[in-house]
């Protein structure tokens, strides 16, 4: 008893400790935190700077052990283990302490938390991080191929698998794996990279090169990726598309009449994908305006697009109208998700190809065509091809300076389009 006296004692008032003059650190209980059973989580609570972050304790009070000011009573059980908590976070920003003023509310507490996890050496689990990750995921299909990623890893290494136990020897055993149950050269880089990718954004998290914290390994670092053959062109020439365009169909069902009619669409605008096909907004005064999906978020100008709606095109807008003139075409009122729709296109396009003995057919075809026939049969410089696929220019510094032309757009695509229904260059 005289030994713990003589312990609380010097935890004395450490509960609330003044570390530097912009730094403070202390328990806190928030009153209006109360757990179901009565209970009250203990919160650290860092002020740096005149701004505070939290760090959520393992330590749970009662009523009862809090004073008026609901302030732990030193005669509460989770007193000593706060006070230890304290004294463990105070001795590591003691170790930056020089440096303390450089490092913003969210830096200190990240440092903090790489410190704690490295002194506990608790075993960080693939499937745990990788989950948190497929969460914050948004892009359907990127969410969907993550998923298949870590699955099919976690079956090969185990489900209980570490990243410390992944090492360089066993992702070439991996990579052996998936090759002998014949997956292509393409589909194992593909696994690969993301995998690495994982890894990545693991050692971001929790290791730091700064303070000496490497939690988390890197087997990738002297790994060489599979390398991938150039893919067959998936184009056609304007005969091979006119063809495709002639074509009977009465031998396709409706729902695969869509899918087929979604590849000249496509072509009809510069190679639109389906997802943009799906979320395009109703025209207005004969122009689409829209932003392309799979690099809206990734480009400052939003992946922008203004295209005339050809002639050609009013027979699909048409047919395929929204009577709520709110999208080009209706087919969000049947298929509530663009991911989903293109996934379902893709697997129409497999029984098309099978019907009609077309087996080069994929969604792809109509924008590497267009794009093929622009070039190729007339001339039209990459650059210009590249604005109109709403590709990323080769001259950022230069394009900052410049508004963009749409009309060039429109001026390409019609002369695309002359050529290939009517043979007109």
């Amino acid at each position: 008893w005289a030994k713990l006296c003589v312990f609380v004692a010097m935890f004395d008032n450490c509960l609330t400790k003044k570390i530097s003059m912009a730094t403070t650190i202390n328990a806190v209980v928030r009153p209006n935190q109360k757990k179901s059973d009565g209970t009250f989580n203990v919160k650290l609570r860092i002020i740096h700077q005149r701004k505070s972050a939290y760090l959520t304790t393992s330590h749970y009070v009662k009523k009862n052990e809090l004073d008026k000011e609901f302030r732990i009573k030193q005669n509460s059980p989770a007193y000593i283990p706060v006070a230890k908590d304290l004294e463990k976070i105070r001795n590591i920003i003691g170790e930056i302490s020089f440096d303390l003023d450089q490092y913003s509310i969210n830096e200190l507490v990240e440092i903090i938390n790489k410190k704690i996890n490295a002194s506990c050496n608790k075993p960080i689990l693939i499937k745990d991080f990788s989950d948190d990750m497929e969460k914050s995921i948004v892009v359907y299909g990127t969410k969907k191929y993550h998923h298949y990623t870590i699955a099919k890893a976690l079956r090969f290494f185990g489900e209980e698998s570490t990243f410390k136990g992944i090492t360089p020897s066993k992702i070439l055993e991996y990579e052996r794996y998936l090759r002998s149950i014949g997956n292509k050269e393409s589909t194992i880089n593909y696994i690969m990279k993301r995998l690495s990718y994982i890894f990545k954004c693991a050692r971001e998290k929790y290791n730091d090169e700064d303070n000496g914290i490497f939690l988390i390994p890197n087997p990738f670092s002297k790994y060489h990726f599979p390398k991938i053959l150039a893919p067959k062109k998936r184009s056609w020439d304007a005969a091979e598309f006119k063809k495709y365009i002639d074509r009977d169909i009465s031998i396709l069902s409706t729902r695969r009449v869509i899918a087929y009619d979604i590849v000249i669409i496509s072509f009809l605008l510069c190679g639109a994908n389906c997802a943009d096909i799906y979320e395009m907004p109703y025209p207005v005064n004969g122009y689409v305006h829209y932003f392309r999906k799979k690099t809206r978020n990734r480009r400052d100008d939003g992946a922008e697009m203004i295209i005339k709606v050809q002639p050609e095109l009013l027979n699909y807008i048409s047919k395929y109208e929204d009577p709520y003139k709110k999208r080009a075409f209706n087919f969000y009122l049947s298929y509530n998700d663009c991911d989903r729709f293109s996934d379902w296109i893709c697997g129409m396009i497999k029984h098309i190809r099978r019907i009609l003995s077309i087996p080069d057919l994929t969604t792809y075809v109509a924008r590497h065509t267009w794009a093929t026939i622009a070039y190729n049969d007339l001339r039209i410089s990459k650059d210009d091809i590249a604005f109109c696929l709403i590709h990323a220019s080769n001259h950022k510094i230069t394009e900052f300076y410049i508004k963009p032309d749409y009309m060039k757009v429109d001026e390409i695509n019609r002369k695309v389009i002359d050529w290939v229904y009517y043979g007109k260059k």
